[in-house]
């Protein structure tokens, strides 16, 4: 039980991790792209690609932010 409970939390970790980082989210206030921290993606609840994240740049609150895939 444990060694199963170890693959798949470190299933996740990893999955976590790397969706974190594909990609950018863009505040819908001040349009910024940015990536969040670990702890920020976590914390931040989520609708498909949607979530609430807290903005870096400016914004005090958390903002619905959505995923982009590119600069543009």
């Amino acid at each position: 039980m444990i060694i199963a409970i170890s693959v798949f939390g470190i299933g996740l970790y990893i999955t976590m991790w790397e969706d974190r980082k594909i990609g950018y989210f863009k505040c819908r206030n001040c349009n910024e792209l940015f990536t969040p921290t670990f702890m920020q993606y976590n914390m931040g609840m989520h609708i498909v690609s949607i979530r609430y994240l807290k903005c870096p740049h400016h914004c005090k609150t958390r903002n619905r932010c959505k995923k982009v895939m590119t600069k543009e």
